[in-house]
Protein backbone atom coordinates (compact mmCIF):
# COMPACT_ATOMS: atom_id res chain seq x y z
CA UNK A 1 0.00 0.00 0.00
CA UNK A 2 1.13 3.44 -1.28
CA UNK A 3 0.90 6.47 1.19
CA UNK A 4 0.07 9.90 -0.24
CA UNK A 5 1.72 12.61 0.90
CA UNK A 6 0.01 14.62 2.83
CA UNK A 7 0.58 18.64 3.92
CA UNK A 8 2.90 21.24 2.95
CA UNK A 9 6.99 20.59 2.49
CA UNK A 10 9.67 21.89 4.47
CA UNK A 11 10.62 24.33 1.63
CA UNK A 12 6.93 25.19 1.23
CA UNK A 13 6.85 26.15 4.49
CA UNK A 14 10.11 28.25 4.56
CA UNK A 15 8.79 29.95 1.64
CA UNK A 16 5.61 30.92 3.24
CA UNK A 17 7.40 32.24 6.55
CA UNK A 18 10.05 34.54 4.21
CA UNK A 19 6.37 36.04 2.23
CA UNK A 20 4.98 36.66 5.84
CA UNK A 21 8.21 38.49 7.34
CA UNK A 22 8.68 40.50 4.12
CA UNK A 23 4.83 41.60 4.46
CA UNK A 24 5.39 42.10 8.12
CA UNK A 25 8.20 44.13 7.69
CA UNK A 26 6.49 46.19 5.03
CA UNK A 27 3.76 46.73 7.69
CA UNK A 28 5.93 48.15 10.39
CA UNK A 29 8.30 50.39 8.25
CA UNK A 30 5.48 52.58 5.78
CA UNK A 31 2.30 51.69 8.63
CA UNK A 32 3.91 54.60 10.47
CA UNK A 33 4.06 57.51 7.66
CA UNK A 34 0.64 56.19 6.59
CA UNK A 35 -0.57 56.69 10.35
CA UNK A 36 1.23 60.03 10.22
CA UNK A 37 -0.70 61.05 7.19
CA UNK A 38 -4.41 60.39 8.20
CA UNK A 39 -3.56 62.36 11.88
CA UNK A 40 -2.12 65.13 9.38
CA UNK A 41 -5.62 65.48 7.52
CA UNK A 42 -7.49 64.77 11.34
CA UNK A 43 -5.88 67.59 13.36
CA UNK A 44 -6.46 69.79 10.04
CA UNK A 45 -9.74 68.98 10.16
CA UNK A 46 -10.29 69.31 13.75
CA UNK A 47 -9.28 72.75 13.26
CA UNK A 48 -11.75 73.60 10.48
CA UNK A 49 -14.49 71.56 12.77
CA UNK A 50 -13.56 74.42 15.84
CA UNK A 51 -14.53 77.16 13.53
CA UNK A 52 -13.15 78.99 10.79
CA UNK A 53 -15.67 82.70 10.36
CA UNK A 54 -13.41 85.53 11.06
CA UNK A 55 -10.59 84.19 11.63
CA UNK A 56 -7.52 85.37 10.18
CA UNK A 57 -4.31 83.67 8.26
CA UNK A 58 -2.22 83.61 11.37
CA UNK A 59 -4.59 82.99 14.19
CA UNK A 60 -5.61 79.66 11.71
CA UNK A 61 -2.12 79.18 11.17
CA UNK A 62 -1.41 78.91 14.78
CA UNK A 63 -4.22 76.41 15.38
CA UNK A 64 -3.12 73.91 12.99
CA UNK A 65 0.50 74.14 14.41
CA UNK A 66 -0.66 73.58 17.90
CA UNK A 67 -3.01 70.48 16.62
CA UNK A 68 -0.12 69.03 15.02
CA UNK A 69 2.24 69.11 18.11
CA UNK A 70 -0.50 67.71 19.99
CA UNK A 71 -0.77 64.88 17.79
CA UNK A 72 2.86 64.56 16.85
CA UNK A 73 3.11 65.01 13.26
CA UNK A 74 6.48 64.76 11.38
CA UNK A 75 7.95 67.29 10.22
CA UNK A 76 8.33 65.98 6.86
CA UNK A 77 4.44 66.34 6.56
CA UNK A 78 4.70 69.75 9.11
CA UNK A 79 6.96 71.58 6.88
CA UNK A 80 4.92 70.57 3.47
CA UNK A 81 2.17 72.34 4.62
CA UNK A 82 0.91 75.51 2.58
CA UNK A 83 -1.98 77.47 3.93
CA UNK A 84 -4.22 79.80 1.71
CA UNK A 85 -7.58 81.56 1.72
CA UNK A 86 -9.91 81.34 -0.69
CA UNK A 87 -12.74 84.17 -0.63
CA UNK A 88 -14.03 82.91 3.23
CA UNK A 89 -12.59 79.81 3.28
CA UNK A 90 -9.43 78.20 4.26
CA UNK A 91 -7.33 75.38 1.86
CA UNK A 92 -4.88 73.19 3.68
CA UNK A 93 -2.85 71.19 0.93
CA UNK A 94 -0.04 69.19 1.95
CA UNK A 95 2.22 67.50 -1.02
CA UNK A 96 4.89 65.78 0.03
CA UNK A 97 7.30 62.04 -0.50
CA UNK A 98 8.67 59.96 2.57
CA UNK A 99 11.65 57.83 1.12
CA UNK A 100 12.29 55.24 3.47
CA UNK A 101 15.18 52.16 3.34
CA UNK A 102 13.42 49.14 3.13
CA UNK A 103 16.59 47.03 3.05
CA UNK A 104 20.27 47.35 1.57
CA UNK A 105 19.73 49.50 -1.49
CA UNK A 106 16.30 49.06 -1.88
CA UNK A 107 14.22 52.38 -0.89
CA UNK A 108 10.58 52.97 -0.94
CA UNK A 109 9.18 56.43 -1.53
CA UNK A 110 5.58 57.63 -0.58
CA UNK A 111 3.88 60.48 -1.97
CA UNK A 112 1.13 62.19 -0.04
CA UNK A 113 -1.12 64.70 -1.84
CA UNK A 114 -4.20 65.83 0.53
CA UNK A 115 -6.39 69.11 0.03
CA UNK A 116 -8.19 70.04 2.72
CA UNK A 117 -11.19 72.79 2.32
CA UNK A 118 -13.43 74.35 4.92
CA UNK A 119 -16.64 73.49 4.54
Amino acid sequence: MQRLQRGMSFYGMCLVIVIAVFFGMLGVKLGPYYLDNTMLVSSVQKVFDSGTEDVSLSDFREGISKAMVIDNISPEARNALVIAREDDSFIVTANYEVRIDLFYNIDVVLSFENEIKAQ
